[in-house]
């Protein structure tokens, strides 16, 4: 037997001995897998719970998208509220210096009126 080792019945019978003491049985196969289903169990959700928390999530969507568009809102008309002031003083502005020309005769009362009436804010003369 040239190559293999020959073991010793002294050997033998502490390789014997030690794989008693340290090899698992088909019990404790089935004990540990039950172990670790059971683990799993508490950490996965069933169905009813993941259709919970979807609607949960569809809710908490629903409130952002709408304090979304008021705040949206809210900004537009801060913008416009701007835009329209900027441009009722250009308005004025513009008022001002065809009044100033009429006076000075520089701009016919005719010429003045036509000016006024094509301003975005139209007024009276």
């Amino acid at each position: 037997m040239e190559g293999r080792k020959v073991f010793t019945p002294e050997e033998s019978t502490e390789m014997l001995s030690y794989i008693a003491q340290n090899m698992a049985t088909k019990a404790d196969v089935e004990e540990m897998g039950a172990s670790i289903r059971a683990e799993m169990r508490g950490e996965m959700a069933t169905k009813v719970e993941l259709q919970d928390f979807r609607s949960e999530i569809r809710e908490e969507l629903r409130g952002t998208e709408q304090r979304l568009r008021d705040y949206t809102d809210k900004r537009v008309t801060q913008a416009e509220d701007k835009i329209i002031s900027f441009a009722r003083h250009g308005d004025e502005k513009l008022n001002e210096t065809i009044r100033i020309l009429e006076l000075a005769r520089s701009v016919s009362t005719e010429d003045a009126r036509r000016l006024i009436a094509i301003s975005p804010f139209h007024k009276a003369v």
